[in-house]
């Protein structure tokens, strides 16, 4: 029987070993200060749980912790709705209007950070398998989600800044182009592009190309153009939805 040699660690020569377990918050922080390793750490060990509560309560303490603010963006939405109807409101069926719609916004925007993320996830997987990518479906939904953590940076951000300034644009971030825009142009299909074009989304997006670089085992240049082909369907998206959208705001 041929002998099986090992190396100094004790793993079965010319195998690349599991990177070593390392803890939740040694991951979380990784992905801010190292991502690189904390992907691989991600990848060996993938992991949804801290996923999934990290995007659904992060996003309920984000619109908690800005809860007036948001109470006032859901009563302009509601009066712009109503207007573009037709239809007239009395102050008690407009507050009646605005309770109820901030409560579902609380219960229904974490759920639809769920989806979101899956779906991202989802997308991302399909097309590093489409350019001849490895990995499994477990191990991009948990880097995904721990990628997230960036964007929880984001709303940290907003609440700061939106408790300073009094300013609250639920779509628009402050680290975004769109910010910076004039009222007449940050209401077209180009306004609703450059909200997508924000410092931490793409930030974001760096290291979900990194996780497509390690985990699909893919080159630069295939890693730029999978992040690059769901970034520009995403602006696009969010282009028709501002289209959408401003008629109500």
């Amino acid at each position: 029987m041929e002998e099986i040699k090992t190396n100094e660690s004790g793993a079965v020569a010319g195998q690349v070993r599991e990177p070593a377990g390392i803890g939740l918050l040694k991951k979380a922080v990784g992905i801010i200060w190292s991502p690189s390793e904390a992907v691989k750490a991600i990848a060996a060990r993938p992991r949804v749980l801290f996923p999934i509560l990290l995007i659904a309560l992060s996003m309920l303490a984000f619109l908690l912790a800005l809860y007036p603010y948001f109470q006032d963006f859901m009563q302009k939405a509601i009066s712009a709705s109503t207007a573009q109807k037709g239809q007239t409101m009395t102050a008690a069926q407009l507050a009646t209007a605005v309770k109820f719609g901030t409560v579902v916004g609380l219960i229904s925007a974490p759920i639809q950070s769920l989806v979101m993320w899956v779906i991202y996830s989802a997308v991302l997987f399909g097309l590093v398998k489409l350019f001849k990518g490895q990995g499994t479906f477990p191990q991009y939904l948990s880097i995904t989600g721990y990628a997230y953590i960036i964007m929880v940076l984001q709303l940290i951000v907003t609440i700061i800044t939106t408790l300073a300034t009094g300013n609250f644009n639920l779509y628009v971030p402050v680290t975004s182009l769109g910010a910076l825009l004039p009222p007449e142009i940050a209401k077209t299909f180009f306004g609703g592009i450059a909200n997508g074009i924000e410092l931490f989304g793409i930030w974001h997006y760096v290291v979900i190309g990194i996780g497509a670089m390690q985990v699909g085992k893919l080159d630069r240049t295939k890693a730029c153009a999978v992040i690059g082909i769901i970034y520009a369907a995403l602006l696009i998206y969010m282009g028709f939805a501002q289209l959408t959208g401003s008629k109500y705001m």
